[in-house]
């Protein structure tokens, strides 16, 4: 058996025959060095103190395909660990006073928190479509209030076909502005996201934003203190 041996810092590898008698030395040595260098990994790290995180971890089920309601998905959260659920609209409009009730006490016995709700994009170029997107915010809006969400969020498009990007920009700033009104009045703050992909970006005639630094130029246009990047 032939075993490659690194030479006291020597960039030049040699070959060395092994026997019998130097093959269980040099087990045993590995085995001892092995064994060292994880005890010593183990006090550093047993010893340290870690950050605390500054974040929460958040529970979607519905972006990993698990099929629960939202008292179950504050049991998942719990059982796995994380400190946040994503606020389930379609379930929560259909929970009776008391059923909210049971799961925000639920969810405050776990130490569970609302993450960020999901607000349908509302970037209508037409003012009667904007209007019934506006009540669609509303109905949404009150319904966050009522079960003490705080943050939501919506998408927007990276690339548009009929505008071209100041055109668009200067559509999102009046439309986020009004609806960033309405969802304070309703204790709510948003985040409007974008969607960096290059596909994305080049899927229609003009491309729109694709960069946080973009992002950021529309939301400090709209100036709102409730309006910030998602």
């Amino acid at each position: 058996m032939y075993v490659q041996l690194w030479q006291f810092g020597n960039p030049c590898w040699k070959e060395s025959k092994m026997t019998d008698m130097n093959r269980r030395a040099f087990l045993r040595t590995t085995a001892a060095t092995a064994l060292a260098s994880s005890v010593l990994l183990t006090l550093l790290w047993g010893s340290a103190q870690l950050p605390l995180r500054k974040f929460i971890m958040n529970l979607n089920v519905g972006q990993i395909g698990v099929k629960a309601t939202p008292l179950e998905a504050v049991r998942l959260a719990r059982q796995h660990g994380y400190g946040a659920v994503t606020p389930m609209t379609g379930s929560l409009s259909k929970y009776s006073e008391a059923e909210l009730g049971q799961l925000l006490a639920e969810m405050k016995s776990n130490g569970i928190v609302w993450g960020a709700g999901v607000l349908s994009p509302f970037f209508e170029p037409n003012d009667t479509g904007f209007k019934d997107r506006l009540t669609e915010v509303r109905r949404t809006a009150r319904l966050y209030q009522q079960a003490g969400v705080t943050r939501c969020f919506t998408p927007t498009m990276s690339s548009s076909n009929t505008m071209t990007y100041l055109a668009n920009f200067r559509l999102h700033t009046q439309r986020v502005r009004e609806v960033g009104k309405l969802l304070a009045d309703h204790g709510l703050r948003v985040g409007i996201e974008y969607l960096g992909t290059k596909v994305l970006a080049v899927k229609g005639k003009f491309p729109f934003i694709r960069t946080s630094a973009q992002m950021k130029e529309l939301t400090k246009d709209v100036g709102l203190a409730n309006v910030a990047v998602h």
